[in-house]
């Protein structure tokens, strides 16, 4: 990647200096600081190195599929120079994007051209573009437990934990007083007795489609000299099966509600919301956003009371 000037250590100790001074001034009574700033006609970021390199190899990914996709393509910016420090940080200079002031309806409007655009990109890979663990809203903590690289593996998770739920809402009283156990009494007094079981999770009938993971409208915008949708955060950009894509736009943010919106009918959405993995996914979302982090390594041990008492009709 090309550097910032002629002399690349003075160009990157530039940008060490104005974090420095962005990290002194921008951070907040908890401590916690936006690690983004504009410097000249660059827009830096930076954070653990790891953790940015992937972000920096996602970004720059992406950009080599909006460029060619052309006009019809969302505007992705373009990493300029990566570099990182002896500290542990690595620091992405990308372009920056000028944006213009918009109402929210066409942020929402244009942000569903670049979801439309992403979900037409068909995919070859699972997950990240950039090597990182899968993100989405279903896992816990939003991450995956292990690094999936196929849609099989992570279906096989997801199924996992679905049926340690059913063990657990037809076992005795939990054992103990863990955030598992606590989860499992909030979904057993949630559930009522008429409602369909938790149907098992199909993800590997689906295409593989690019998706933004957060919904958040600051990783979109609207470029001011061409009007076209800009993306950013790559980090959260994922390879998905659609099923998970479309629970994105419908079940986590209301920024993703309005969008979704431009992207179905309402007929369609509802039949979405109604359809058996939905329900599947919202479950297993709420048994793992309430449980122990152990959960994700298939530690089922306090489920095992009554294991054998299951009713089969809730499996299948």
């Amino acid at each position: 990647m090309p550097i910032l000037s002629s002399e690349p250590f003075a160009s990157e100790l530039e940008v060490v200096l104005a974090a420095e001074r962005h990290e002194k001034t921008n951070k907040s009574s908890s401590g916690n600081c936006s690690r983004v700033f504009v410097l000249g006609n660059f827009l830096v970021k930076y954070s653990d190195h790891v953790f940015i390199m992937r972000e920096c190899q996602a970004l720059q990914n992406l950009y080599e599929l909006a460029i060619k996709g052309g006009d019809d393509a969302p505007r992705v910016p373009q990493v300029v120079h990566y570099f990182h420090r002896p500290n542990g940080f690595g620091y992405m200079i990308m372009e920056r994007i000028h944006l213009r002031n918009v109402s929210e309806d066409e942020l929402c409007g244009k942000t569903a051209k670049a979801v439309l655009w992403l979900r037409a990109q068909q995919m070859d890979l699972f997950g990240s573009l950039g090597g990182a663990n899968t993100c989405h809203t279903v896992f816990q903590s939003g991450s995956a437990p292990h690094p999936f690289t196929r849609v099989a593996a992570a279906q096989t998770y997801l199924n996992e934990v679905r049926v340690s739920l059913l063990r657990s809402l037809f076992s005795p009283a939990c054992p103990d007083f863990s955030s598992t156990c606590q989860a499992v009494g909030r979904v057993r007094r949630r559930r009522q007795s008429w409602m369909k079981p938790i149907a098992n999770i199909n993800l590997t009938d689906d295409n593989v489609v690019l998706t933004q993971s957060d919904m958040n409208q600051s990783n979109f915008g609207v470029a001011l000299d061409d009007g076209r949708p800009v993306i950013f955060d790559a980090a959260t950009i994922q390879a998905l099966p659609k099923t998970l894509a479309d629970f994105t736009l419908l079940q986590t943010t209301s920024f993703a509600k309005a969008v979704s919106a431009y992207v179905f009918h309402p007929v369609e959405s509802n039949a979405l919301l109604k359809s058996p993995s939905f329900i599947s996914l919202a479950e297993v979302r709420s048994y793992l956003s309430m449980s122990d982090d152990n959960l994700g390594k298939f530690n089922l041990a306090c489920f095992s009371l009554g294991a054998d008492t299951l009713d089969p009709s809730f499996f299948p």
